[in-house]
C-alpha cells in the first residue's frame, strides 16, 4: 500500500519543520547553482572501530535465552530460522545462532542509518530550490516556475504549503508558464516527479487542497498560517535537466529538516520510501553493505541486502551483526552530541511502528516485520530511561530475530523477552 503521509507527528517535530522551512535563505553560497542529484559519496575513512574486547558468556544470561529458543521450538517454530544476540557494555555476552544471517526485514534501515551517517553530518540538509526566467509585475510571473528537487525525503503538504506562502510574499499570485520538475523531488512519499509535481501544483493553492492537505495544514501548522493561492496555467514538465537554464532566477532556497531527524522519522515510522532514497544517493545496496562491513566489523558472510528499505528475505544480517551496526551507530553519533535514541523509536514515546508493540518504557528499538518475519533490535538500561550512550551504565544491546507464519505469537514472544532482559538488567544493577 502507497504511503501518502506520515500519521500524527510529534509537535516538537512539527516545530521544527515549521522553523526550517520558513529559514529559506541559509544556504551556504557554494552550494548554490550545484547539480542537486548529486550528493558525497560515502566517506573515504569511515568512522573507525575500535579492537573488539574478548567477550566472555553470562551463564546467566545464555540460560534466558535458552528458555526462550526452547519455548519458540515447542511452538512449533523451526530453531533454524530463529537468531537470538545480548550483549552487555560490560563485556559478556548470550546468543543463539549469533553468526547465522537471518532475514531482518526492516532493521536493514539500521544499515541504511549508519552508511547515511557516514555520508553526511548529522545536521546536513536537503535543499528545494524554486527558480524563473520570467519577470514578476502586478502579481503575475509572467514565465515558467521551475522546481529543481533536492531529494528532500521528507517534502510533504505542509512544505508545498510554506513554500507557496513564500513565493506570495514575493508577490506572486498567478503563473502564466509552465511548471517545470528537474532533480530528485519528491512529495508526500511520492517518487514519480510527475505526481509530486501534481502534490506541489495543489499545495500552492487552496483551492486545490484535497482533504488530506486540508488535514493537514490544520493538524500541523500554527493557526496563522495563511492559505496560499497561487494558479499555475501551464502544464507539469518533468525536465531531463538537473540544472536550471541559463540566466534563471532564484527565488526561494526551502531546507528539509536536519539529517538526525529525518533517520528518526524514518526509524520511528519504518517509512520504506524515505529509505529506500537515501540508499539510492548513498549508492545503493552494495553501498550499505560495505558500510556494515567496513564501520561496523561484521564479517562478510553475515550481511546481505538488496535495498536500503528491507521489503524481502534477501536482507539478511546475523544477531550478533546486527548489534554490531547498533554499537557502530552509537560511536559516530555520541562524539557530536547524539546517541540511538535520536534515530530509533523509544517504546512508550515515539509514535510509530512501536505505539502498537507492548515493551516497557524507555526501550530504544527498531521493529522490522514481513508477513512471516519479525524482529526486533535495540538497546536497555536497567532504568526506565532511552540510552544516552552504550559505553555508560548497565546497558544491553539485543537483536531478536524470528521467522514463522504467526507474527501475532513473535510480538507477545518478543516484549515478554524484553521483560525478561529488563528483569535480569535490574538484578545486575
Amino acid at each position: 500500500m502507497k504511503q501518502s503521509h506520515l500519521p500524527a507527528f510529534s509537535i516538537g517535530v512539527l516545530c521544527a519543520l515549521a522553523a526550517f522551512l520558513w529559514s529559506f535563505d541559509r544556504l551556504p553560497q557554494e552550494f548554490v547553482g550545484q547539480e542537486t542529484s548529486k550528493v558525497p559519496s560515502l566517506i573515504p575513512s569511515p568512522t573507525p572501530s575500535p579492537t573488539p574486547t574478548p567477550l566472555q558468556i553470562d551463564p546467566q544470561l545464555q540460560t534466558i535465552v535458552d528458555k526462550q529458543v526452547a519455548d519458540l521450538k515447542a511452538a512449533g517454530f523451526d530453531p533454524a530460522q530463529q537468531g537470538v544476540w545480548i550483549e552487555s557494555n560490560r563485556g559478556t555476552f548470550a546468543g543463539f545462532q549469533p553468526h547465522q544471517p537471518l532475514a531482518v526485514a526492516s532493521l536493514t534501515k539500521l544499515a541504511t542509518t549508519l552508511a547515511a551517517l557516514q555520508t553526511w553530518s548529522p545536521d546536513y540538509q536537503f535543499y528545494t530550490r524554486v527558480f524563473t526566467q520570467g519577470t514578476i509585475a502586478n502579481g503575475t510571473l509572467n514565465g515558467d516556475l521551475i522546481i529543481q528537487g533536492g531529494a528532500d525525503p521528507f517534502y510533504v503538504w505542509e512544505s508545498g504549503i510554506l513554500l507557496g506562502n513564500r513565493l506570495s510574499q514575493l508577490g506572486i499570485e498567478k503563473v502564466t508558464g509552465r511548471l517545470i520538475i528537474q532533480g530528485r523531488f519528491l512529495m508526500n512519499f511520492e517518487r514519480d516527479p510527475a505526481l509530486a509535481g501534481e502534490f506541489f501544483r495543489q499545495a500552492l493553492n487552496v483551492d486545490l487542497w484535497p482533504g488530506e492537505a486540508l488535514y493537514q495544514y490544520e493538524t500541523n501548522l500554527p493557526p496563522d498560517t495563511p492559505q496560499p493561492r497561487i494558479t499555475i496555467a501551464g502544464e507539469t514538465i518533468v525536465s531531463a535537466a538537473n540544472t536550471p537554464p541559463p540566466g534563471a532566477t532564484l527565488l526561494v532556497e526551502q531546507p528539509s529538516l536536519p539529517l538526525i531527524q529525518l533517520l528518526k522519522q524514518m526509524n520511528n515510522y519504518s517509512n520504506n520510501v524515505m529509505a529506500q532514497l537515501f540508499a539510492d544517493l548513498i549508492g545503493g545496496a552494495n553501498t550499505l553493505r560495505e558500510a556494515v562491513i567496513q564501520v561496523a566489523q561484521v564479517p562478510a558472510n553475515e550481511v546481505n541486502f538488496s535495498n536500503g528499505s528491507g521489503l524481502g528475505h534477501e536482507n539478511q544480517i546475523s544477531p550478533q551483526g546486527t548489534c554490531q551496526v547498533i554499537k557502530a551507530i552509537d560511536r559516530t553519533l555520541v562524539p557530536q552530541g547524539f546517541s540511538v535514541s535520536d534515530i530509533m523509536p523509544i517504546s512508550q514515546r515515539d509514535p510509530g511502528t512501536l505505539s502498537y508493540r507492548k515493551l516497557l518504557p524507555g526501550v530504544t528499538a527498531k521493529t522490522g516485520t514481513l508477513w512471516d518475519v519479525s524482529t526486533l533490535a535495540g538497546v536497555l538500561a536497567a532504568v526506565d530511561q532511552p540510552v544516552a550512550t552504550f559505553d555508560q551504565g548497565n546497558i544491553l544491546c539485543f537483536a531478536i530475530l524470528n521467522r514463522g507464519a504467526n507474527i501475532d505469537f513473535f510480538y507477545g514472544f518478543q516484549e515478554q523477552f524484553v521483560g525478561e532482559l529488563k528483569t535480569y538488567l535490574q538484578q545486575k544493577s
